[in-house]
């Protein structure tokens, strides 16, 4: 079975070109090729309510670039630390999206998902466990510790079915080109092109556009 793939994931962020860069280095970093600017929407409200400045990545479990690039994301917010807040959204184009938003969002409603993130990014890249149907997600989730009967009532929730509309609203209003998308303060997302081409890139941004309001 071949995990149906979108047209919209980047794949001008190579895995080999993946290196970090020093950061704190001076560079000019420039709307319209680097970052975009975007409208108010969810997340600049969200950031408002945040005492830290938001960083959120928009990103989905089928995408080979997403899972290439997680550890690098995760252990720059664990740099960040307290500096920042981290959220992810997942990306719901179509049905494939849409069945592993729903996974993302009933994790978080059981309250595992900072456990389970990365078992999932496992079962599906490494294991070849794709995790598009009911059945095997719940089989995921009980080898996670999630009751039958738990995980069904997460992955059935009025919450979970919530959390995938506003997703789908959130990824339409943003107008995400593609994923993983890094989206900074709500109001910057960062942008790929031939000035932003590696993993390491996109941080560097990221970390420019922190200390655009600052």
């Amino acid at each position: 079975m071949k995990i149906p793939m979108p047209r919209r994931t980047l794949l001008t962020l190579a895995a080999g070109a993946a290196t970090l860069p020093a950061f704190g280095q001076p560079a000019r970093h420039v709307a319209g090729t680097h970052y975009d600017t975007l409208p108010d929407n969810a997340l600049s409200q969200q950031q408002r309510d945040s005492a830290a400045p938001l960083v959120t990545e928009v990103f989905w479990y089928g995408c080979p670039h997403c899972y290439e690039f997680d550890p690098l994301l995760a252990n720059w917010v664990q740099e960040q630390g307290a500096n920042i807040a981290f959220t992810r959204q997942p990306a719901v184009w179509d049905a494939a999206t849409r069945v592993h938003a729903r996974l993302f969002a009933a994790t978080l409603e059981l309250g595992i998902h900072a456990q389970v993130h990365e078992a999932i990014f496992s079962a599906i890249h490494e294991q070849r466990n794709y995790l598009l149907d009911d059945a095997s997600q719940l089989a995921f989730l009980q080898t996670q510790g999630v009751s039958e009967a738990a995980a069904n009532k997460a992955l059935r929730s009025f919450q979970v079915d919530s959390q995938i509309r506003k997703a789908e609203s959130l990824v339409r209003e943003l107008r995400v080109p593609g994923i993983p998308a890094m989206i900074v303060q709500g109001r910057y997302m960062v942008k790929t092109s031939n000035a932003v081409r590696t993993y390491g890139d996109v941080l560097d941004v990221c970390e420019s556009l922190l200390k655009l309001d600052a």
